[in-house]
């Protein structure tokens, strides 16, 4: 009989080879995962941070163009250049009743604050802006910086101004409150 070597298993240099290969492949993939999981946490938390400094300005908005009016002669919305008040079916607290909201701006140390006015005197500061901001009441296609109707009027949008800040709230509703022509016919108007 001859003497054949018995080829039916790896050496012990390729074993190794193989185990090195599996070492940095796995070791690139690691790092790779590990830094793609670092930039994920970034971004989320910048989208996190930038999200909440969104609700205030989304609960503004949106309270804005909910605004109602509830009689023809009966003014619902007023405003001055640092107080809103209206009558509004989108509020913050997401109910969907129709209630009075007061949005007020403070001046504090050469910034303003927007807040909201709850119950009697509550005031909760929501937003702060980096410079002193009004609100501007857009009138007959004319911006103005208060506005008291005496009738139930709307203005067509409100905006918080300042010279590097603007944020931008449209009416969704008809800006008055207008009497059906019919009503007369059949009496007496009420509600």
């Amino acid at each position: 009989f001859m003497n054949v070597p018995n080829n039916k298993g790896f050496t012990l240099i390729e074993l190794l080879v193989v185990l090195v290969v599996t070492a940095l492949t796995t070791s690139l993939l690691m790092t790779g995962l590990n830094t793609t999981w670092t930039n994920f946490e970034k971004l989320s938390s910048r989208n996190l941070i930038f999200s909440q400094a969104q609700i205030p300005k989304t609960w503004f908005t949106e309270s804005i163009r909910g605004a109602l009016l509830s009689h023809p002669d009966t003014p619902t919305f007023s405003g001055t250049d640092h107080r809103i008040s209206m009558l509004s079916f989108l509020t913050p607290d997401t109910t969907a009743v129709p209630k009075q909201v007061v949005w007020e701006l403070r001046e504090q140390n050469g910034t303003s604050v927007l807040g909201i006015v709850e119950g009697e005197a509550q005031y909760s500061a929501l937003l702060t802006f980096n410079e002193p901001v009004h609100f501007e009441y857009l009138i007959q296609q004319e911006w103005q910086r208060t506005f008291s109707p005496t009738i139930g009027q709307l203005p067509r949008a409100v905006r918080i101004q300042g010279t590097q800040t603007q944020v931008l709230a449209l009416v969704y509703r008809p800006t008055d409150a207008d009497v059906p022509p019919e009503i007369p016919a059949f009496g007496k108007y009420e509600f």
